[in-house]
């Protein structure tokens, strides 16, 4: 199983080197020449952000397929779970209290599935903003690219106490008592 896990890593940790150390006939140097750089005071990060070829286009390929590979996979077994368990608790005539705490923790999961989500994308807004705006240093965006991944540990447990009902009752029993 972890072999099975393991493959899509080392798939794109292949993918990823061959993308970062091309050859030197590559397109690379000429691009940067194209945007006035020398190409020996660029750092890296800037000499590769230009390239055009197959790689990078598989390399973005891939890692929008694993994406929606991760989360259809969260999608499919959170549904599954579900109908088990509703199932269940029809066929045994029980209280509905674990169809409600599936929902609850259903519902924590996805959320904080979705946060990395949240945070990309306005990392990538504070990006696309950052070209558009000139007197600004690329310091200053670093910060704001790196914060919303920052708070993530932050919020995940912050929803759960939110969603999950006897956290809830617990956190507001201690800010509601004298």
């Amino acid at each position: 199983m972890l072999l099975t896990a393991s493959i899509p890593v080392f798939v794109y940790l292949w993918i990823l080197y061959n993308v970062m150390y091309p050859d030197p006939s590559s397109p690379i140097p000429l691009l940067t020449a194209q945007i006035s750089l020398n190409i020996n005071e660029t750092p890296q990060i800037v000499q590769i952000a230009y390239g055009s070829t197959i790689s990078w286009y598989l390399l973005c390929l891939y890692i929008c397929t694993f994406d929606i590979a991760c989360y259809a996979v969260i999608i499919v077994c959170g549904i599954k779970i579900r109908k088990s368990i509703v199932k269940a608790a029809q066929e045994q005539q029980q209280s509905s209290r674990a169809v409600m705490y599936n929902r609850q923790i259903s519902i924590t999961l996805v959320l904080q599935a979705i946060l990395p989500c949240v945070g990309s994308l306005l990392s990538m807004l504070c990006l696309l903003t950052s070209n558009f705006i000139e007197e600004t240093s690329s310091a200053y965006f670093m910060a704001f690219i790196s914060m919303p991944v920052h708070w993530i540990p932050v919020l995940n447990p912050v929803i759960t106490i939110i969603v999950v009902g006897s956290y809830r009752r617990v956190v507001f029993k201690k800010f509601n008592s004298p």
